[in-house]
Parts: C-alpha cells; sequence; structure tokens
C-alpha cells in the first residue's frame, strides 16, 4: 500500500481567522498520509523579544489548531524565526502543537533528533535544520539551551548516515537560501545532493520565500524552496510570494518515489490551486535553468552582485564604517547604529555566519576582483 505525503511552505498567520482553504486544497490533505509545513514563527505571547537587527515576526496562538484542524500532522520549527522572542517563544509554541510532531527545535538532542512516524507499517523520518542565523543550537555545551538545528552542524552527516540504518525512508527538511531569489545557491545544491548521499531519500526546502524549482538527484527529490504557503506577517512586490509549491511525495509498493508538484496561491486569505499556464511556465524555466549550467552561472552571479549592494549597506552599518560609495545619508546611518544600536554588531555577525549571505558576498567579490 503506497504513502502519500504532502509538504508545504513557510506558514506565518496573524489573522489565522481569514484563512479559508479551497476544497481542492483540502483534499490534498485529507488524501496525505503526512501533512509538513514550516511554522516559521512562534506564537504571540508578550514574550520578551530577542535582540537582534531585521524583522522578528510572531503569530497566532491559534494558528498551530487552525493548522491541526486541516490534516497538518508534521511541523517544521528549525528556521530563523523561531527563536525571534527567546527560549520562552520557542517553548510555548512546541506546547502548542500538542500530540502533533514537531521537528528541527527544542533543547540540543531534541532539535537535532530525527523524528519518526510509521504509515502501513513503513518508518518515515523526518530531520529539519537551518542555516546558520539567530537560534542555531551549535555544540554541546548548548545542552541548557533552546533553539534550533543548524544545517551545517558537523554532526548532520552522521545523523543523517546513522538514522537511515533506523528507518525506511528518511526526508532531510532545510530552512535555507538567499530570499526573493528565484534559483538556489549552487552550494545549497551541492549540500542537499550530499544529504542525498549520506542516505536522505529527499530533501525539501523553505525560507526564500518564492518557489526556487525542483530536481532529481540519483532518483531522490530535492526542492529548493516551496515558497510562502501563508505569510502575511510581511508582504513583498515579488510577483510570486503569494504563490507556492505543494511537494506531493507518494512511496509505492515497491518502494520507488514520485514526485508531483501542485501549485497554490493566496488570495484575500483564500488559499486555492493555481492553475495558470503563467506559473506553470515560471516554473518550468526555473527548473530548466538547474540544467542549463551557463544559464544558471551566469543567473547566480547577476543576483549576486545585485544582493552585494544591500550586503554592503549592512556591512557599513555593522562596522560603523563611513563608505563615500553609500553617500552622505547611509554614511551617517551607520555612525549613528555603531554609536546607538547595539543590534548592529549582531547583523555584521550573521552576515558573516549565516552561509547563505557569506557565500553571496563571496561570489560577488570574486566577480568584482576578476
Amino acid at each position: 500500500m503506497s504513502i502519500k505525503l504532502s509538504f508545504f511552505g513557510d506558514f506565518v498567520a496573524i489573522h489565522p481567522q481569514k484563512i479559508t482553504m479551497s476544497e481542492e486544497l483540502q483534499h490534498i490533505l485529507d488524501s496525505s498520509d503526512i501533512n509538513v509545513c514550516n511554522f516559521e514563527a512562534p506564537i504571540d505571547g508578550n514574550f520578551k523579544a530577542f535582540d537582534r537587527e531585521g524583522p522578528r515576526v510572531k503569530q497566532s496562538p491559534e494558528s498551530p489548531m487552525l493548522l491541526m484542524e486541516h490534516g497538518f500532522n508534521v511541523f517544521q520549527l528549525a528556521n530563523n524565526h523561531m527563536c525571534d522572542f527567546g527560549e520562552e517563544g520557542c517553548l510555548a509554541t512546541i506546547r502548542e502543537f500538542k500530540d502533533a510532531t514537531i521537528v528541527g527545535a527544542g533543547t540540543f538532542e531534541e532539535a537535532y533528533r530525527v523524528v519518526v512516524k510509521e504509515v502501513n507499517g513503513k518508518k518515515i523520518g523526518f530531520l529539519a535544520l537551518v542555516h546558520h542565523e539567530f537560534g542555531v543550537l551549535e555544540g554541546l555545551e548548548d545542552n541548557d539551551c533552546v533553539g534550533t538545528a543548524w544545517v551545517c552542524h558537523n554532526r548532520v552527516e552522521q545523523i543523517i548516515s546513522e538514522s537511515k540504518k533506523e528507518v525506511d525512508f528518511l526526508f532531510v527538511l532545510p530552512h535555507a537560501g538567499v530570499e526573493e531569489v528565484d534559483a538556489p545557491l549552487p552550494e545549497w545544491r551541492d549540500l542537499y545532493m550530499h544529504f542525498i548521499d549520506c542516505g536522505a531519500d529527499g530533501v525539501i526546502g523553505t525560507h526564500p520565500h518564492v518557489p526556487q524549482g525542483w530536481e532529481f538527484y540519483k532518483g531522490k527529490p530535492i526542492c529548493y524552496s516551496l515558497g510562502n504557503f501563508y505569510f502575511d506577517a510581511i508582504q513583498s512586490t515579488h510577483p510570486y510570494w503569494n504563490k507556492s509549491l505543494v511537494a506531493q511525495i507518494e512511496i509505492g509498493d515497491t518502494e520507488e518515489i514520485s514526485l508531483k508538484i501542485t501549485n497554490i496561491f493566496v488570495d484575500n486569505g483564500k488559499i486555492d490551486l493555481d492553475i495558470s499556464n503563467e506559473t506553470k511556465q515560471h516554473n518550468e524555466e526555473i527548473c530548466q535553468l538547474l540544467y542549463n549550467s551557463n544559464a544558471y552561472t551566469e543567473y547566480i552571479n547577476t543576483i549576486s552582485l545585485k544582493c552585494w549592494k544591500d550586503y554592503q549597506i549592512w556591512l557599513v552599518r555593522g562596522l560603523g564604517a563611513v563608505s563615500a560609495k553609500l553617500g552622505f545619508v547611509e554614511s551617517i546611518k551607520s555612525i549613528y547604529c555603531a554609536l546607538f544600536r547595539s543590534r548592529a554588531k549582531s547583523l555584521l555577525i550573521n552576515v558573516m555566519q549565516c552561509e547563505s549571505h557569506r557565500w553571496t558576498i563571496l561570489r560577488a567579490q570574486r566577480l568584482l576582483n576578476k
């Protein structure tokens, strides 16, 4: 008997009462044995905000129940916003899911644990990981802390290979990449393929907030970014901010793994299937880009140089330096940040630590120094 899993993207709902799901979407949820989504931010409980630069995101305490009532039963908490309101906010969120399965957050051992669900006599394992941003647990010294699992921790390879011996199928759920970019960095592609080499049966990514395409490696599916399942905390002008993918994976009787991608979109709180030719064509173009090495390299190089303009401002503010290239206003802002805002230093550290930021900056610098 086959096993069906459906993976959804980033979810944040400040006003979950406004959400409705179409009958067609609910049918997908009802027909799946396991429904997974990335619960992007902690619930609101008037918890103390973590001292960090950048947006701190929270969502309604009613959001977990809404998702569970619609059939979601696995929740990915390894993401860059889960600790925006400290350990207290993270723990309160974990408690709200009650009997549902959460993965990727908690104490060190809890965060890095492969969580197993049994379906039709088969053990399905999930490991959720996030690139190095606020809240990641780096070492055993974090045993008394609560946070999220780091995608580049030196134990990850061992966790995957050893866990694969205990489960029938293993899916890795990384939360990583450059936001609002339509294709993944080469470094993430290499790492996700390495996860397959280590024993993973599929890699389903989130974080960039827009779809990033998918491919198969050694017969195993890799989805680089599903995009925003529902995200009402922040808005963007990107045309695919409110359009996302549902990765429907079916494990057949002979244990072969198939992937079906369904497009969905959000309009005034309603989540429905997206059957437009425009979206279909966009997906095809992104997937084709991954197989065209010259076009892919050109795209990544262009994006890296474009992103460098923003990173340059972040770095200058973090260092408290003055740059003629940024102009008078930005230079004044950088001095202000250095003198009065300690969070500017956390921004600098984050830019250097986060793999997605660092790899993009290094690529841009190599291009500029040619």
